[in-house]
């Protein structure tokens, strides 16, 4: 693949286990990736802008047209037609570069494949009304040396973190009461936090702050347990926010979203959850995984009722 070829292709060989990425092609100044994942049965092509490894500020408009074709059948191409904007929101600091589509025609179902079969997978991308593509990436926040707003010190891992009451407090009622209530940790210039693991701690704490570290699948369920036990919902929120958008989190695996809304009580991603069992053997599949001790009771009422409902629809009464 050339620099500035606006044609990326991923051809797979075996189709059992399947995720193939290709390597970064740049196109029009942009750096570009298409991956391509079996979920569920099917072939989900995700074309992926990398922007947002060099850049703080960012944002183009995408063109880009999808072709696959299953060249052990000799099947016609399966095409389809993207338009999207992709971008880095500073203030929420998601990324929103990711779009997903399911190739479900023409024989493209996974389970019907030749395992010998070859399928190629093609993205022509167009990039138009860019900027941003010369800023520099915002680096995370310095916490091991003191800074003008730094006023305590949390000790995670014998390592000393500067931190500033007045962030951390407006954030967390954990630290707001620690900080500012009625124990002896007010008035301490050191405090030590056990049973916290520091690189997961940092990762919290640039969030709480606002740099450019992103919740992403390698860190989502650890920001989760630190911000509950931190009593930090903006985090618990975000965090769930991008378990919700399916752009994103295209390779999380959907057991693990269910055991995670119900341990955290993330009642909108429960229902998410939910809504995407189409089958019954699917709630039957939950029930003898390793994810199912982890359901709340109301929710497996909810998934027996799905059960019977899909029961009742397939003509059974």
């Amino acid at each position: 693949l050339g620099d500035d070829s606006n044609v990326i292709r991923v051809r797979i060989k075996d189709v059992k286990g399947l995720e193939v990425k290709s390597e970064v092609n740049r196109i029009n100044g942009f750096p570009w990736m298409l991956t391509v994942t079996r979920r569920s049965g099917y072939l989900h092509v995700n074309v992926g802008c990398e922007k947002w490894r060099e850049s703080a500020v960012w944002r183009c408009k995408m063109n880009a047209a999808i072709t696959v074709v299953n060249e052990s059948e000799g099947a016609k191409p399966d095409s389809k037609k993207l338009d999207k904007v992709f971008g880095r929101d500073k203030k929420s600091h998601t990324t929103v570069f990711y779009y997903s589509t399911t190739a479900r025609s023409r024989g493209l179902r996974v389970s019907n494949l030749n395992n010998e079969g070859s399928i190629l997978v093609e993205a022509t991308i167009c990039v138009e009304g860019k900027s941003g593509d010369r800023c520099r990436i915002l680096e995370t926040f310095d916490f091991f040396s003191p800074s003008k707003i730094s006023d305590v010190i949390l000790i995670v891992e014998e390592k000393k973190l500067h931190v500033s009451r007045q962030i951390l407090a407006r954030h967390s009622s954990y630290f707001e009461t620690l900080f500012y209530g009625d124990f002896k940790e007010s008035k301490l210039s050191e405090i030590t936090l056990e049973d916290v693991e520091l690189d997961e701690f940092l990762i919290l704490m640039n969030l709480i702050y606002g740099t450019e570290v992103a919740i992403d699948e390698s860190n989502v369920e650890f920001v989760l347990k630190l911000a509950d036990r931190f009593h930090v919902k903006r985090i618990m929120d975000a965090a769930e926010n991008w378990m919700l958008d399916d752009d994103s989190n295209l390779n999380m695996d959907l057991y693990d979203k269910i055991r995670l809304s119900c341990q955290y009580n993330l009642a909108t991603l429960q229902d998410q959850c939910l809504s995407q069992f189409d089958e019954i053997y699917e709630i039957v599949e939950l029930r003898d995984s390793d994810a199912y001790q982890f359901l709340t009771e109301e929710l497996k009422v909810n998934l027996f009722e799905k059960m019977i409902s899909l029961w009742k629809a397939n003509g059974n009464r």
